[in-house]
């Protein structure tokens, strides 16, 4: 077991082949507690406060299903540009709606909706 001093400003060198096993460089972070009368140290992950909803559980979650739907194909797309892709998720949502109960419509299917065209710039028709 490798042994290490402690400095009298209270600073402890870490053994290199720990250093490399963990992945740990300069300047970065570990936490330490007192554990059963043992120093116990884990390299810590310093998250930006704008970036903490990233690390939250249901983020992680709603990531891994998504992952999932990918993997298993149920995407659709690529589309020729937004007002297609809208149009697509309006057609979708009928469908959805409208399923007798029971019934899977062909977007909750995994199959993919027709697309309706929308005019240039998304606009919808109006009545005249």
């Amino acid at each position: 077991m490798p042994t290490t001093k402690v400095t009298t400003n209270g600073s402890v060198t870490l053994p290199a082949k720990f250093r490399k096993a963990l992945g740990l460089g300069p300047g970065d972070v570990v936490s330490a507690e007192l554990k059963n009368g043992a120093i116990v140290m884990r390299p810590a992950r310093i998250v930006h406060a704008d970036d903490a909803w990233y690390h939250t559980r249901p983020w992680r979650e709603a990531e891994a299903e998504a992952d999932e739907d990918i993997a298993a194909g149920r995407v659709h797309g690529p589309f020729d540009d937004a007002a297609t892709a809208i149009g697509f998720l309006h057609t979708a949502t009928r469908e959805i709606r409208s399923a007798k109960p029971g019934k899977k419509s062909r977007a909750a299917a995994g199959k993919p909706a027709t697309a309706r065209k929308t005019k240039p710039g998304g606009g919808k028709r109006r009545a005249k």
